[in-house]
């Protein structure tokens, strides 16, 4: 995932902006998850939408976030700050 664009830590609404296999650009990914940062792995399930103010969009009725295991993937995280929240 390379951008947390909006998280509301009251409902877990999130929207994100990934690189996904078979796209060119990243794409904007709306769903629910409790805990999201970027360089994190996404595996979503859903289905794309096309929103009259904001375009096309995936909107994900699963959303799992997986820990980076690339070099580019830990930075980003790391930088985000979600490590040193893990603790709380």
């Amino acid at each position: 995932m390379e951008h947390v664009t909006f998280h509301n830590e009251e409902n877990a609404f999130c929207v994100l902006r990934v690189k996904a296999r078979g796209q060119r650009d990243l794409i904007t990914v709306l769903g629910h998850a409790a805990m999201i940062s970027a360089g994190e792995f996404v595996q979503a399930s859903g289905a794309w939408q096309n929103d009259r103010t904001h375009g096309v969009q995936f909107r994900a009725s699963f959303l799992k976030a997986m820990p980076p295991t690339t070099t580019e993937g830990i930075e980003k995280y790391l930088d985000s700050g979600m490590s040193s929240r893990m603790g709380r």
